[in-house]
């Protein structure tokens, strides 16, 4: 789920700002996200290297 997550938001990233299709795209990436972090809940001992694997692949996607 990270992955397709980091998917839509590089091309959310890559679209013009006030593009409205960006917005779906965006939407889409977070529920990938929550979704991801949600599965995470079910295995407390993998919740913290996801959450820092999530951070990680954030913060390059804003590079």
């Amino acid at each position: 789920m990270l992955i397709a997550s980091g998917m839509l938001m590089a091309g959310v990233l890559s679209q013009t700002p006030s593009c409205r299709d960006a917005a779906v795209d965006l939407l889409a990436a977070d529920a990938c996200v929550t979704y991801a972090f949600e599965a995470a809940a079910d295995e407390p001992e993998s919740f913290t290297f996801l959450a820092d694997e999530a951070m990680r692949s954030i913060a390059k996607l804003a590079q």
